[in-house]
């Protein structure tokens, strides 16, 4: 799973320290309620993080909202990707978060514009009535910046969102998007947060700073990401909550102030070995400031996530305690089976002047919609896609084609389907697009597997008569050249992972490519 670390902790003594009392903030790292997601949470959304006590036993819980949830957009959003993700959830997913008393979300990262700004801003209202804090976003750049306040006991904290991964959904002056700075400008993160750090102290005892920031998984922070580290914690940060590298990273110390380089996945709907070992981090508070950190091992699964238990747990608190050696940090193992860090709080930070209200109650989040989204419903297949009906089980599809018919470089392809049932169906079939090399060429099969209307409207919810109208990326397979060739669109449903008969052979796109 990874490289085995010497002195392995399983038959080692644990030393006892003493857990310190005080208000609890947990933090876990990346969440995406999109697409999987969708489906693994459909029936039973408190399956997901059940097996995650701290979350429901914390005074106040944060985590990063790896997508966006919404009814409106597309995923024709500019990343400057050649094979980008986008990752929606239908807006009831939120239950996984309610349900697990998750208080705040960042909205700061590489997904929470993946489709247009009303969507983003969809998402925001969503939160709100769902009684979720939210930072990272907003219909401006300044709302985008402004953290969000809620209490952990009698401690009161801000918490700001900021991401340094997608500078596409950057939110400007007039124009609704993330809270973004670049790595590679240090002083612009001191900059555009000292002043807000020094205002939210007239309301919090303790500020956080949650960053997206960092590649794709990176065992190892790099030295831009511990340079704006350094940089919010001159601008009075009392802790950094890291996410994006899917990995858990170190822990560092900045002047006392903990720096959770990366959380790793908290839930995801895809799992590898590398992202199988994660966790939650626990603050301990008191109005002076941060009083411990705990670390305590999870087992990611595709879809849900568990406490992590025997040799597995101990690998991961090896792991952990290891990778925050290397950057200076030193946790001590507990008998609790955790990791434990120490710190020394401010002696003299003076009261807020201004008293928070108690945390909202959450309400249940929104209940499944009862209507399409408008662009799922079509009153007719256009003429360039209709083909002869073919049956699929209990839908039939009536039209499909893809669009550009012709590529030069790794690109999306965007696959549009129509289909139709006969009858009311139970169950919820998934809709396979495949592109399949048909003339010998090293092109590899393309896959996108999924629900109809992109995830937001599963077949159970098909009414008879109605043609509906799917639309979804295909990305073109991950670390793998493409050659010019021919690709053949092959379409048909899933069943429980299976294919129900055989796929309908569609158009050809022709793969011409200038740039290696």
């Amino acid at each position: 799973m990874w490289r085995q670390l010497t002195g392995s902790i399983v038959d080692a003594d644990l030393i006892a320290v003493n857990e310190k009392p005080g208000a609890r903030v947990v933090f876990g790292g990346d969440v995406s309620l999109g697409r999987r997601q969708n489906a693994h949470s459909a029936s039973n959304p408190s399956e997901a993080l059940e097996d995650v006590p701290q979350l429901k036993e914390a005074d106040l819980a944060i985590v990063n909202l790896e997508s966006v949830v919404a009814n409106q957009g597309e995923f024709d959003v500019e990343k400057g990707e050649s094979g980008p993700y986008y990752f929606r959830g239908r807006p009831e997913t939120l239950r996984v978060l309610t349900e697990q008393g998750i208080d705040i979300v960042q909205t700061a990262n590489n997904h929470s514009g993946d489709y247009g700004t009303a969507a983003l801003l969809e998402q925001l209202d969503l939160l709100d009535q769902a009684g979720i804090g939210h930072a990272g976003a907003g219909p401006t750049r300044d709302a985008a910046c402004s953290p969000t306040f809620r209490r952990a006991g009698d401690v009161q904290v801000a918490f700001f969102g900021l991401d340094a991964t997608m500078p596409y959904f950057s939110a400007w002056a007039d124009r609704a998007g993330t809270c973004f700075l670049s790595l590679a400008d240090t002083q612009a993160w001191q900059h555009l947060l000292a002043t807000r750090i020094e205002q939210a102290r007239r309301r919090a005892h303790v500020v956080m700073v949650g960053v997206h920031w960092g590649d794709n998984w990176q065992e190892v922070p790099s030295q831009r990401k511990r340079r704006v580290a350094q940089a919010l914690v001159n601008a009075g940060a009392d802790a950094i909550l890291g996410t994006s590298a899917h990995l858990v990273q170190g822990v560092q110390m900045i002047d006392g102030r903990p720096v959770i380089h990366d959380a790793g996945n908290l839930l995801f709907d895809f799992v590898e070995d590398r992202t199988m070992a994660t966790g939650v981090f626990t603050f301990v508070l008191s109005k002076l400031g941060i009083i411990q950190l705990w670390f305590d091992p999870l087992r990611g699964r595709a879809g849900r996530t568990e406490t992590a238990k025997g040799a597995f747990r101990a690998e991961v608190l090896e792991l952990v305690a290891a990778r925050s050696r290397g950057l200076g940090s030193e946790a001590t193992f507990t008998k609790s089976h955790r990791l434990v860090w120490e710190l020394i709080p401010a002696t003299d930070r003076p009261e807020p002047t201004e008293l928070l209200p108690p945390n909202p109650l959450r309400p249940r989040a929104p209940a499944a919609a009862l209507t399409p989204p408008g662009d799922c419903i079509s009153v007719a297949v256009p003429e360039d896609a209709r083909i002869e009906p073919v049956k699929h089980g209990p839908l039939t599809l009536l039209g499909m084609r893809v669009d550009p018919q012709k590529i030069t470089k790794r690109d999306m392809l965007f696959v549009e389907t129509w289909w139709r049932v006969d009858k009311p169906v139970t169950d919820d079939f998934w809709i396979r697009s495949q592109l399949v090399p048909i003339d010998g060429s090293e092109n590899h099969t393309w896959l996108g597997d999924h629900e109809p209307c992109d995830w937001l409207w599963p077949t159970s919810r098909f009414k008879p008569g109605v043609i509906y109208r799917d639309k979804y990326g295909v990305r073109p397979p991950d670390n793998r050249g493409l050659m010019n060739g021919t690709l053949m669109l092959k379409t048909g449903v899933l069943h429980k992972r299976k294919v129900v008969g055989r796929l309908t052979d569609g158009p050809l796109v022709l793969v011409e490519r200038t740039e290696y």
